[in-house]
């Protein structure tokens, strides 16, 4: 075997093996980008208690509507697809998202009570039916008057 055939098999060998690491550099590169485009868990916390604020002052109530999203590195890739439907949805314009932790997104909807949360939820599981096998949801109110989950 040449020198040249040995370069080329090593480089074929190393390809090879790139190839099956993408996936997986793929799958990050998802995530990463998932959470540069949400609102870190920090500021949303402080958006969510801005929205407490507004609340209290006007004496209008709001919803926070939380998607768990549980701790499979897969459900980062539908993450993102949530996050588009969400984005895309007709009240997007009037609501803030961010992280809550590691696996829980949050959606807060102002001038909003537990009724909208509900159907704000629904839409979006209308929109991505695959939502339900991957994530659940609770809604909490401002002043607190209900909670529900949706399964999912």
């Amino acid at each position: 075997m040449t020198i040249i055939q040995k370069l080329a098999a090593m480089f074929t060998d190393k390809f090879k093996f790139l190839q099956k690491e993408e996936p997986a550099r793929d799958r990050a590169r998802q995530k990463v980008k998932l959470l540069q485009q949400l609102q870190p868990a920090s500021d949303f916390q402080q958006m969510l208690q801005r929205e407490r604020e507004r609340a209290e002052q006007t004496g209008q109530e709001f919803s926070l509507l939380v998607f768990e999203l549980g701790e499979d590195a897969a459900n980062y890739e539908l993450a993102q697809k949530l996050w588009q439907v969400i984005l895309s949805s007709p009240k997007a314009g009037f609501s803030e998202a961010g992280w809550l932790s590691n696996q829980s997104l949050g959606v807060i909807l102002p001038n909003t009570p537990f009724a909208g949360g509900r159907k704000f939820a629904e839409d979006i599981y209308r929109l991505m039916p695959e939502a339900t096998s991957f994530c659940s949801y609770k809604i909490f109110t401002y002043p607190p008057q209900q909670e529900a989950e949706g399964e999912g």
